[in-house]
């Protein structure tokens, strides 16, 4: 059963969105509706927030992504994101717990937090956001109960201190529209890529790799304190040509590969690869 968080917004007016009467679709007192698809989401993304006919990923690349995960390669990485997520739970369990997860994409990791979440608390609203339709469609076979919606992480359609909980995973948030729809106490995850992520696939598609170095966040929001940064390292061996094709339309470098490069990719059955991730945590004073 899906849980709807009580906190959506409509994106006209900024009014709260509830249950439409009669309809699975979201409706506010000015009466901009939204219907629910077929698939159980909700499309939030007004036509005039749209940088391009289709945002975000693709079909294939949804389907890439999803394949990938779903064979374990990243279960290291996904337990470590729960565990640090576990770590700063609130107490008082009987209380609800409201979790937004942005650019959840085919919602692997939203859905395998939420279980974890939905086990420690009485009510646990779980919302996943991304702007990509078909990465939208894929998560909602994941799990019917999460209240899945199209839109923008730039302006998220949630009220003004809300959210318990707030995660971004490999892609760059603007920080303030985050600490917003934080409650005070509240914290956000993000998790980005390290200096040394993926580097044996990278040096098979650059003649020369950019030097890199570990993700900052300054000037941070004034309400906002940074309370921790850790790495997580992993060797993982991909076993199948497949595998390392989803794997590379998973990454930006997809786009930057040249075609003779992505030739020495599809000649290779295995390839083993470093994981280097970093995790930031902070919280809302």
């Amino acid at each position: 059963m899906k849980t709807t968080s009580p906190y959506l917004l409509c994106p006209v007016c900024t009014k709260p969105l509830q249950k439409a009467d009669s309809t699975k679709g979201l409706a506010c007192v000015n009466r901009h509706l939204f219907d629910q698809a077929k698939q159980g989401y909700h499309n939030l993304l007004l036509s005039q927030n749209k940088k391009s006919k289709q945002p975000g990923d693709t079909t294939e690349m949804v389907a890439s992504r999803r394949e990938f995960l779903d064979k374990g390669y990243y279960e290291a990485l996904c337990s470590e994101f729960i565990s640090i997520a576990n770590a700063l739970a609130i107490k008082d369990k009987s209380k609800s717990f409201h979790y937004c997860d942005l650019a959840c994409g085919e919602g692997y990791y939203t859905q395998r937090l939420h279980a974890f979440l939905s086990n420690e608390y009485q009510h646990c609203y779980t919302t996943g956001i991304d702007i990509s339709t078909p990465a939208i469609k894929s998560a909602c076979r994941r799990d019917k109960s999460i209240q899945w919606l199209v839109s923008s992480a730039a302006k998220i359609p949630l009220a003004d201190n809300s959210q318990d909980l707030v995660t971004g995973l490999f892609f760059h948030f603007d920080l303030a529209e985050l600490t917003r729809i934080l409650r005070p106490g509240g914290h956000i995850i993000l998790v980005n890529t390290g200096p040394k992520h993926l580097i044996q696939l990278r040096q098979i598609i650059y003649e020369e790799l950019k030097p890199e170095s570990q993700t900052e966040f300054n000037p941070l929001p004034a309400l906002l304190e940074q309370v921790r940064t850790t790495s997580f390292g992993q060797e993982i061996h991909l076993s199948s040509t497949q595998d390392i094709l989803n794997l590379l339309s998973m990454t930006p470098h997809y786009w930057r590969c040249k075609p003779e490069k992505k030739q020495l990719l599809e000649m290779r059955d295995e390839l083993s690869l470093q994981l280097d991730i970093q995790f930031d945590v902070f919280r809302k004073q």
